[in-house]
């Protein structure tokens, strides 16, 4: 390789910063390319800064699509292109836009102002979830509260990047409803190396003889408005595990308002049901390793969500749990496929653990069947090459492919690929 070579500046452009993409950027900071995150929400970002060598952020309130603050985007306009020609000013190699699912206005306004102002710079999507595969028919989309703006800024994107990459297996459904004609790359949500926690030996289960399964993130309780369309309540879920005497344990940034409207007021044998406040991303895998199987459960109302959609999650929590060195359980799935885009991953090490909702009943006998230091084995092995790190050298020649696509030569900068 030439001297000459160089490794490359990488921005990232989002709402607000994420767990995904923080690895993403660390791994690639890790191997000595330069970072960069662009901002547009007020956020506590200072958790991610070890992953970029510069942070711009807007520290916006809302970027909401409505007629009511349809002025308030126009005066903020100003602003934003400003904070953009100052991301510009550090001569960014490849510039990523993140959809984490929205606004998506902004990517795509940030798309045309690189590719006016650059004819070198490629603009890479990562549309995180796919608005476009999310609802079964139009009419939900506007109950939803997403706008047309949105779903055409969307479709902007994909036909209008430079690239397109995804966290799970989007691309076999996305490209049936767009022309994508660029370089198509996978990143699945890995784990990363310095989330790994030495396998526990405090378990709770240790104390009592009772399973505990943990839950972390987005749970849907009472279906009342616009977050809620396409949902089932999660006291039914929550309420059988409470009924067949399994703990759950919840940790999710909802805790506040379920405190304020005493939301767990409506749980059944609330013996068996913890809700606890929320931990930063960096310190609730250490927390969450004193649980037997950490849960990711599906709450989708099939007769609004697209079952295409829901069997592409959800990546990210098992990433958690095997960080935290749990197995990580699937249910109660509600159709055959629910999932699998991360099943698919996990039957790779024996680990596809599910359960239906008619297994309900028998569920405490069936994980206390298991072997557990068997699975533990299994997800040590997954541990060791279920990782960002491993999978960057791919990912780093989809960044490859981008660039030689968009400047169309032989002479273009070449990626620096680690040993």
């Amino acid at each position: 390789m030439s001297e000459k070579s160089k490794y490359l500046t990488i921005a990232f452009l989002e709402s607000a910063p994420v767990a995904y993409t923080y690895k993403l950027a660390k791994c690639l900071k890790n191997r000595g390319y330069k970072t960069i995150l662009f901002s547009f929400l007020k956020s506590k970002s200072d958790i991610y800064d070890s992953a970029y060598d510069k942070i711009i952020n807007l520290n916006i309130d809302s970027f909401s699509v409505s007629a009511s603050n349809g002025k308030s985007i126009i005066k903020k306009t100003p602003r934003i292109i400003s904070k953009f020609y100052q991301l510009l000013s550090h001569n960014p190699d490849i510039i990523i836009g993140v959809a984490s699912p929205k606004p998506l206005w902004l990517p795509a306004l940030c798309c045309r102002i690189t590719h006016l102002l650059s004819s070198r710079t490629p603009f890479i999507f990562f549309p995180y979830d796919v608005n476009a595969l999310r609802y079964k028919e139009k009419r939900f989309f506007k109950k939803a509260g997403i706008p047309d703006l949105e779903l055409n800024s969307e479709r902007y994107l994909f036909t209008h990047s430079d690239g397109v990459f995804f966290k799970g297996d989007e691309y076999k459904a996305v490209k049936n409803l767009f022309p994508i004609k660029v370089p198509v790359g996978r990143m699945f949500p890995y784990i990363m190396d310095e989330y790994i926690q030495p396998f526990s030996s405090y378990k709770l289960s240790k104390k009592d003889n009772e399973l505990h399964i943990v839950y972390i993130g987005f749970m849907v309780l009472s279906l009342e408005g616009n977050n809620s369309l396409g949902f089932i309540s999660g006291y039914d879920v929550i309420n059988k595990f409470a009924k067949n005497k399994i703990h759950l344990h919840i940790y999710s940034g909802q805790y506040e308002k379920w405190a304020s409207d005493n939301e767990f007021d409506k749980v059944e044998n609330k013996k068996y049901i913890h809700i606890h406040k929320p931990i930063n991303h960096h310190d609730i895998i250490k927390e969450i390793s004193k649980y037997d199987f950490g849960l990711c459960m599906s709450q989708f109302d099939y007769s609004i969500i697209n079952k295409e959609f829901a069997a592409l999650g959800p990546g990210n929590k098992t990433a958690n749990y095997f960080e935290a060195g749990i197995p990580c359980l699937f249910g109660p799935c509600l159709f055959s496929r629910d999932h699998e885009c991360t099943r698919a991953e996990l039957r790779k090490y024996d680990l596809d653990l599910a359960f239906s909702d008619k297994e309900f009943s028998k569920l405490k006998k069936k994980l206390k069947s298991y072997n557990y230091s068997k699975l533990l084995d299994k997800v040590a092995i997954a541990r060791r090459e279920f990782t960002m790190e491993n999978n960057m050298p791919s990912f780093e020649l989809f960044l490859q492919d981008v660039i030689s696509k968009k400047l169309n030569s032989r002479t273009t900068p070449q990626i620096r690929l680690s040993k």
